[in-house]
């Protein structure tokens, strides 16, 4: 069974975005990011593999790379009706009606991938005030083909004025010792909120950084040691 739109806003728990008053600034693009992230993450889709929701929506590809091994297959549209071929190729009316459950399973998901993306752009859209988005506006069909990131690369990329320096500012704070006496929680948020920048300013980093960075913070930390030799042992493939 698909969801429709109303039961994706409700999977949502930032179904209404933090509101940005005036010009967009970096901090709360980034916080716009991390909201969209944890919406679409939220979402129980049989799309993919079910483990990212549809993250792939608001992450650029280079990133949702990062935080899944796969790649997510968007669905297309199958058009109006099944492919006249296979229906005058199928021998039995049983491999017919499979035909048309096939097809009808390819609409649901389109249109559940489609609600999701539009669902997003819509709470974007109310969550910034119209002069900061219009130029993306089509004169005879508003934003009905604009997707999110499109959105949200617009915002960062007119407004959020990130440079060389912060970047290197961003990859210092990163680069803090983990206290191996507060919860591994903060570790995680340390990492995540300097994926976040990275990725709005356009520089994300690889899935193998990212694993490296948090191996090195425990590993000085001297915590979770077992754990790591456990690690180091697994298939590279498998070390995520």
């Amino acid at each position: 069974m698909t969801l429709n739109t109303e039961q994706i806003l409700a999977m949502f728990p930032h179904p209404t975005l933090t509101k940005i008053v005036g010009e967009p600034a970096l901090e709360s693009l980034t916080l716009m990011q991390e909201e969209h992230n944890s919406n679409l993450a939220s979402v129980k889709t049989n799309l993919g593999d079910g483990t990212t929701g549809l993250m792939v929506i608001s992450m650029k590809p280079s990133t949702f790379a990062t935080v899944h091994p796969d790649p997510f297959i968007i669905p297309v549209n199958p058009g109006a009706q099944p492919n006249p071929d296979e229906i005058s190729a199928a021998s039995s009316a049983t491999k017919i009606a499979d035909i048309y459950k096939a097809f009808e399973l390819k609409s649901e998901f389109f249109s559940e991938y489609c609600d999701a993306e539009h669902v997003s752009v819509k709470i974007t859209i109310d969550a910034v005030e119209k002069i900061y988005y219009q130029s993306l506006k089509h004169p005879h069909m508003g934003y009905a083909q604009v997707t999110l990131r499109q959105i949200l690369d617009h915002l960062v990329k007119t407004y959020a004025n990130i440079d060389p320096f912060d970047l290197k500012t961003n990859q210092e704070k990163m680069s803090q010792p983990y206290n191996a006496n507060a919860p591994i929680e903060t570790l995680f948020q340390q990492i995540t909120e300097g994926v976040s920048f990275a990725e709005l300013g356009n520089a994300p980093f690889t899935k193998k950084q990212i694993v490296d960075t948090a191996i090195l913070y425990v590993t000085k930390a001297g915590v979770f040691q077992d754990d790591l030799k456990d690690w180091n042992k697994q298939d590279p493939a498998n070390r995520t």
